[in-house]
């Protein structure tokens, strides 16, 4: 049974091994934080600046928006015409503190405020949000492109000018940009860049941003959509009124009705301001969209569930393994037969693999500005990520209400 076990072990290290090396290999691999807002040219500047409204769904955001709200107001795009702050019924007072805020602006006339309607079954309430700003800037016929993006999203100045440039340019219906998350607190450093790196290994942006693959993905803090995007998705957001993980259904809504999508990293231009101080923090926004992720699928859980612990366990249980197999060459044969070899490659497999796995990882500290020692902690936050996956199937089937955003 012992030697059985043994023989698992290295099967499953060499296989890990693989994966990792073909991934090394892969030029795709230098490609992975790639397109970002650096790194790309959003073409020239158009000849008229189309008409642009923001919308921004916020619901118990009075205490972000000081943060975030004049940076909307101070876009120097040449043509806004209207900043809207739909107010999900919160009970924070985000209304009086957006008009509050805006009043201190040099645009104060820009800002409205929409209190939302109650929510009607079968929508999700962001995306009904949503729907109803959207709604409501379209009234006015001149607007070309919304931008849709969270209460706690800042942006710099020319955010606005380059996602129009860029979508002009390349007659885009959805431009979006990954906000850049912080990456200040323990939680933060050990959880965020693993985050992010697992996101671009589901959503590939090269693949995302090619027009011949079906593959869609977007960032839900910042999206630019085109009038004709809208008109093609039928005026609003019904197609993914239900939809938790509102910003991939919507690109892929998009893609499908025929349009060019684009994502991107954003380094400078579009940041976020939440903080996540703790683990906890970091699990409950996790919690809210893993398992729908999955298609609140158990037989996709289990295969995730024993992917991510063959990938993240086995290297080293493989190093641990063949360490005591080389000291006691003969405790799984007995004394006809000696692994000491066997034992030896095992434990060189299982260094290998582990070394390749967080080399892999590293680019994702690099991207963060982080210490390289960082890539020691991978194996440990992939085996949290999937505890937190499992913990969103928990919260499905114990029919823990979902909601978008509730005051602490």
């Amino acid at each position: 049974m012992m030697l059985c076990f043994f023989w698992i072990v290295l099967s499953l290290a060499a296989l890990v091994f693989v994966g990792y090396m073909v991934m090394w290999c892969s030029a795709a691999r230098r490609r992975l934080f790639l397109p970002t807002d650096v790194s790309e040219h959003g073409g020239h500047d158009p000849a008229y600046w189309p008409p642009v409204a923001i919308v921004v769904p916020a619901r118990n955001e009075a205490d972000t928006l000081e943060h975030t709200l004049p940076t909307w107001l101070a876009q120097d795009y040449p043509n806004l015409k209207k900043v809207l702050l739909v107010d999900d019924r919160s009970d924070d007072l985000t209304g009086a503190r957006a008009l509050e805020l805006s009043a201190k602006t040099n645009r104060p006339e820009l800002l409205e405020v929409l209190t939302n309607a109650p929510l009607p079954k079968k929508w999700a309430g962001k995306v009904w949000a949503m729907n109803n700003g959207l709604e409501a800037v379209l009234q006015d016929e001149s607007i070309e492109y919304v931008l849709l993006t969270d209460a706690d999203i800042a942006h710099k100045p020319d955010s606005l000018r380059k996602l129009v440039r860029q979508s002009e340019n390349k007659q885009l219906g959805f431009n979006s940009r990954m906000a850049r998350l912080q990456c200040e607190s323990f939680a933060e450093k050990w959880l965020i860049p693993p985050f992010l790196y697992f996101f671009l290994l589901l959503y590939p942006l090269r693949k995302a941003n090619d027009p011949r693959c079906r593959m869609a993905s977007g960032a839900g803090g910042c999206v630019l959509l085109s009038r004709e995007a809208i008109r093609r998705l039928g005026g609003g957001l019904h197609e993914i009124k239900d939809c938790i993980i509102d910003d991939v259904n919507l690109a892929k809504a998009v893609k499908r009705n025929g349009l060019p999508i684009h994502l991107s990293l954003s380094v400078h231009t579009v940041k976020s301001t939440r903080p996540y101080p703790r683990v906890r923090d970091i699990a409950k926004m996790v919690n809210r969209s893993a398992y729908c992720q999955l298609n609140y699928n158990p037989l996709l859980l289990s295969l995730t569930l024993l992917v991510m612990g063959i990938v993240f366990i086995v290297p080293t249980i493989a190093i641990i393994l063949g360490s005591y197999s080389m000291k006691h060459p003969h405790a799984f044969t007995g004394e006809a037969r000696s692994l000491w070899l066997w034992s030896s490659f095992l434990t060189e497999l299982g260094l290998a693999a582990l070394i390749l796995q967080m080399a892999h990882f590293k680019q994702a500290l690099d991207f963060f500005n982080l210490n390289p020692w960082r890539m020691f902690t991978f194996p440990l936050a992939g085996l949290a990520y999937a505890t937190m996956t499992l913990q969103s199937a928990l919260r499905h089937w114990t029919r823990k209400k979902t909601t978008w955003r509730e005051k602490e």
